[in-house]
């Protein structure tokens, strides 16, 4: 039977009953590929989102390679010194560091055996539990990366100091919770509705509670930073983004 007949006969690309596709000599090399594809290929075959970004990776670190002044110099000599200022492009200073864009720079071209390890072992994720989910698993690390490092420094070096962490927090009121998981009911609510019409009614709430979330924090919640283009910046990276990120899982993990 050949890989496209395997695939047609089943809609998650699950090998578990399928016979085995090659023929080599020797059975471990066989019975090794046979195991590669029960295990993995179950939602994808081609893994475009680990391969895009392996190749965005590579390219971006042969830029730093090249180049005396770096991508994330260029952000941070770029940032506003007006107080009331935001900068959107700070942004991408979370991505370089998470995809590691200096590798080349401070560790030589040797480093890509570091990458294609990497990015092997995301194209067998990406197989396994299919684009959408891979994307969610990327944006989880991303934000891992980041409530990690000020979770180390209060269990490690007892240092509750600086932006948000908890020693400077006043431990309202769970919002958060509170946010993502109306997110992720309302989204389990329309997956229900087969009618078309009763559906987009419900993405019109969802849309509504996304909006009233901005306009509730920009008139009550930061009523007191009218002026403040920061204020107008967080409306939009606060509990709007939450609630959001509950709609995202409940796209990726709900039933």
């Amino acid at each position: 039977m050949s890989f496209k007949a395997n695939i047609a006969n089943s809609k998650d690309y699950n090998y578990n009953k399928s016979p085995h596709i090659y023929s080599y000599k020797y059975s471990f090399i066989n019975n090794f590929i046979h195991f590669i594809l029960n295990a993995f290929i179950r939602k994808s075959i081609f893994p475009f989102i680990s391969i895009g970004l392996f190749i965005l990776v590579i390219i971006l670190n042969s830029i730093q390679y090249n180049n005396s002044t770096y991508l994330q110099d260029k952000i941070e000599n770029s940032i506003s010194k007006d107080e009331d200022s935001t900068s959107p492009q700070n942004a991408l200073l979370y991505i370089y560091q998470i995809i590691g864009i200096n590798a080349f720079a401070n560790n030589g071209l040797a480093y890509i055996i570091f990458f294609l390890l990497t990015y092997i072992c995301l194209g067998l994720v990406e197989m396994n539990i299919g684009h959408t989910k891979t994307f969610f698993f990327l944006v989880i690390i991303l934000m891992f990366r980041y409530f990690i490092g000020g979770f180390y420094l209060a269990v490690c070096k007892n240092e509750l100091d600086g932006g948000d962490n908890a020693g400077n927090n006043t431990y309202c009121c769970g919002s958060f919770i509170l946010w993502a998981s109306i997110g992720f009911t309302l989204f389990i609510i329309q997956t229900h509705i087969s009618n078309l019409y009763k559906k987009l009614c419900v993405w019109f709430v969802i849309a509504c509670v996304w909006g009233g979330t901005i306009l509730f924090e920009n008139y009550v919640a930061f009523d007191d930073e009218k002026s403040s283009n920061q204020k107008n910046c967080k409306l939009f990276f606060w509990h709007a983004a939450n609630y959001v990120f509950g709609i995202f899982c409940a796209l990726v993990l709900s039933n």
